[in-house]
């Protein structure tokens, strides 16, 4: 097995770590699932963007975490072939694991309802960038290289899948349909220059 994979003596309460690990889970359209007879954790079904997979256990304080990319074969979150999407990945699971470690308020006599304010994820500097990278990718793929076209879209969308349950969700998830888009129109163009040359050459 390729994983990426982390051991953190956490110490934290279970309802912490599950709230944290649910919260990050949703953000990131993460979904429970049976992946090859494992219970994981999964997004995306890796048709435009690698599918990226979790799975992690919390027991005793030892937290062990495990993360992937690839559903047919697996991709440690290290290498140069899909590098900007496993950089983002890892990098996501680096800033959970430290906000896990975060110190958290003692519970006080008397103050039984107080509200306790924790930090969570939020990927929200990914948005802008998903849809700048998305809207240069149509361009590029309609007027200049097909090949540069999809690789455009393709970040565009993985970036907007980082962040569409941000802060900045709206702008996310329209990145994510712009560099579906992106993709979309490299193919069309790509099919139109080789009509193009067939007709040409004939």
């Amino acid at each position: 097995m390729a994983r990426w994979t982390r051991d953190e003596r956490l110490d934290q309460p279970q309802d912490f770590v599950r709230f944290m690990m649910e919260d990050y889970l949703n953000k990131g359209g993460f979904k429970k699932k049976i992946h090859k007879g494992e219970e994981v954790w999964q997004e995306g079904e890796g048709f435009l963007a690698s599918a990226r997979f979790i799975r992690y256990e919390y027991s005793d304080g030892l937290f062990h975490l495990e993360a992937w990319i690839g559903k047919r074969r697996e991709n440690a979150l290290k290498g140069f072939v899909g590098a900007l999407p496993k950089k983002m990945f890892r990098e996501s699971l680096e800033e959970l694991i430290r906000l896990l470690h975060q110190p958290l308020p003692e519970a006080r006599e008397g103050e039984a309802g107080r509200v306790v304010t924790i930090q969570v994820p939020d990927h929200a500097k990914y948005a802008v960038p998903a849809m700048v990278v998305s809207i240069v990718g149509i361009i590029v793929g309609l007027m200049l290289s097909p090949l540069g076209g999809i690789l455009l879209g393709s970040v565009g969308i993985s970036l907007g899948q980082n962040a569409r349950n941000s802060s900045k969700g709206n702008i996310a998830r329209a990145s994510v349909i712009l560099g579906t888009v992106a993709v979309i129109a490299a193919l069309v163009g790509y099919i139109l220059n080789m009509i193009f040359l067939f007709s040409f050459f004939k």
